[in-house]
């Protein structure tokens, strides 16, 4: 936990701006038990993004540990006023129903909480040989594709990802304005930008737009056999890896680094594809968090565990150079994770 805390500072003193370092940082200190420092950044945070309702949450959350049950309350019914949908601890939903039958505040209505795949994954799979596990050390979710033997199963992998691919064909996530935003970030971090690729594409938007607005050649890629109705887009697993793309682009891109079976041997051959001086780009929002996964979006893990997974499967070799926030207030509380190498 001190190399998290360490990390976050890190982020903090290269942008002092950005309100989930905070966030990251209070986690991090309230795993140590720093409750009241933890609710120090927490309030940081929220002068910055007075708007976010983990923010709201987290503060309660400390609030309430440290028994200021009647602030508590206040922040996380502030939460769910943001976020209805935001998932309370059984504990806290206690806290706010009590506050509630005091008549106090109205009556808030939670989701029903599940981790459990949806019916419509079990639908789609036919029949489901997928195993839910948490890392050793328990800092992230990554579900498990098995034969008969309890071995990796890769062509049920591949059926997963091919027919949630065709199920939500027509649903797209890539902002064109987060596009536009990166681009100018690419810009003015590299002299010159001549190639790119983007991972996961499915409807090939991503690299359509870094097209024009890099005017570069970036092609995408997406494991589906749809790949081959989109401009610039091939069909191949973002595993793997051509002869041809080592040491080769300028800068990758993907919003969906929660599909891989294996995110450390995505990443490590990801890097080995940028030239001395070019960035991977890796987009994540509340979305891609250990709540979100199912046999569809096998790996999951929370935004301040991120750079820590990062920069130890970089081993010296890449880390995370900077933090972005979209400049998108949509709800998705998304950011963008720089990876270089280091030279």
């Amino acid at each position: 936990m001190d190399e998290a805390i360490a990390l976050y500072h890190q982020v903090i003193d290269i942008n002092p701006h950005f309100a989930w370092a905070y966030h990251g940082l209070g986690d991090a200190l309230a795993k140590q038990g720093n409750l009241e420092e933890a609710v120090t950044c927490y309030s940081e945070g929220l002068k910055i993004n007075p708007n976010s309702a983990w923010l709201f949450y987290s503060l309660g959350e400390a609030l309430a540990e440290l028994g200021d049950l009647e602030a508590a309350v206040e922040y996380l019914h502030k939460a769910v006023d943001i976020n209805p949908q935001i998932k309370i601890n059984n504990k806290y939903k206690i806290i706010i129903y009590k506050d509630y039958e005091v008549g106090k505040n109205p009556k808030p209505n939670f989701p029903k909480d599940s981790n459990a795949p949806s019916q419509a994954d079990h639908k789609y799979l036919g029949i489901v040989k997928t195993q839910k596990t948490l890392s050793n050390r328990n800092e992230y979710v990554l579900y498990r594709y098995l034969d008969d033997r309890g071995e990796f199963d890769y062509n049920l992998y591949a059926r997963v990802q091919e027919a949630g691919n065709q199920r939500k064909l027509n649903k797209v996530w890539v902002k064109k304005e987060n596009i536009q935003f990166l681009s100018q970030y690419i810009q003015e971090e590299l002299a010159q930008v001549s190639y790119g690729i983007c991972h996961g594409t499915r409807r090939g938007l991503e690299q359509a737009w870094f097209r024009e607005f890099l005017n570069a050649d970036v092609m995408g890629t997406e494991i589906s056999s749809t790949a081959s109705q989109f401009p610039h887009t091939i069909q191949w697993d973002f595993h793997k890896i051509k002869p041809e793309w080592q040491d080769f682009f300028d800068f990758i891109y993907t919003n969906s680094f929660d599909h891989s079976y294996d995110p450390e041997k995505c990443l490590n051959a990801w890097m080995s594809c940028l030239t001395k001086h070019g960035v991977c780009i890796i987009e994540h929002s509340k979305y891609h968090g250990v709540d979100s996964t199912s046999e569809l979006d096998p790996f999951g893990a929370e935004h301040n565990v991120m750079p820590i997974l990062i920069n130890r499967w970089g081993k010296g070799n890449y880390t995370v150079k900077n933090v972005l926030k979209s400049p998108i207030n949509d709800g998705f509380e998304t950011i963008f994770f720089i990876i270089s190498k280091c030279v």
